[in-house]
């Protein structure tokens, strides 16, 4: 019999393991997509979200402040959802 530390190890080390397969992938059938442009129905929000991310990195990297592009004579912050990019 095994003592239970070390079944407790090898369980952690078979769920990293899988966990690690599935990012991996993930990412490789996804793969041919990343060097696409942005198209479909939704290319508003795609390309909304995408401004977005490029306004948190070239302006405030705070979380609570996504800006938009249209912004007139404000500050251009929209808080309609929590932005997870």
């Amino acid at each position: 019999m095994r003592p239970a530390k070390m079944t407790n190890q090898m369980n952690k080390t078979y769920r990293n393991l899988i966990l690690f397969s599935i990012v991996v992938i993930s990412f490789f059938m996804h793969l041919e997509h990343f060097s696409k442009d942005l198209m479909s129905d939704h290319v508003w929000r795609q390309t909304q979200t995408q401004s977005t991310i490029i306004n948190f990195y070239e302006e405030d990297m705070n979380i609570f402040n996504p800006r938009q592009n249209e912004r007139g004579n404000t500050d251009g912050i929209l808080r309609m959802e929590f932005p997870l990019m």
